[in-house]
């Protein structure tokens, strides 16, 4: 059940974005309520996904998660209102061991590992993940599953 799948997955963030003032717009499609996958693959990409927007979004920042579908994909994305990936980084996002400069600037913590294994997750998932950014603006990250 993809509805309660996501509701779990932002219960696991609650705290910390109850503790930033984030405001969350979550959008669910009625139309696919439940997806047959790996659960456990596709709960590390999208808590990963969701963890990095918490984590990169300033104070009294927006996130906005969305779960919609085409005629051939469930597409999950999730945008940020937080500081970004610089330009001539952005490539190199989904490397191993990689954070951006940013990144490490404004959040010391961190392995580098994250989008990583989110990318492999989803390969192995069969599907695809791209992402938008604008440093100070955001981040929108955008997962398409085969239906």
């Amino acid at each position: 059940n993809l509805h309660a799948f996501y509701d779990d997955v932002f219960a696991e963030f609650a705290a910390i974005i109850a503790a930033k003032g984030l405001q969350v717009e979550r959008q669910y499609e009625d139309g696919i309520e439940t997806y047959h996958t790996d659960t456990h693959l596709l709960h590390m990409a999208v808590s990963n996904l969701v963890s990095n927007a918490v984590k990169y979004t300033p104070d009294g920042g927006t996130l906005r998660f969305s779960s919609l579908t085409n005629d051939r994909h469930l597409i999950i994305e999730v945008a940020d209102s937080g500081i970004g990936i610089p330009e001539d980084e952005q490539d190199q996002i989904f490397s191993k061991i990689f954070r951006a400069s940013n990144a490490r600037e404004n959040v010391p913590d961190g392995t580098g590992l994250g989008l990583y294994i989110v990318r492999e997750a989803i390969k192995v998932l069969g599907g695809n993940i791209t992402f938008t950014s604008t440093p100070g603006v955001g981040t929108t990250f955008v997962v398409e599953l085969p239906k």
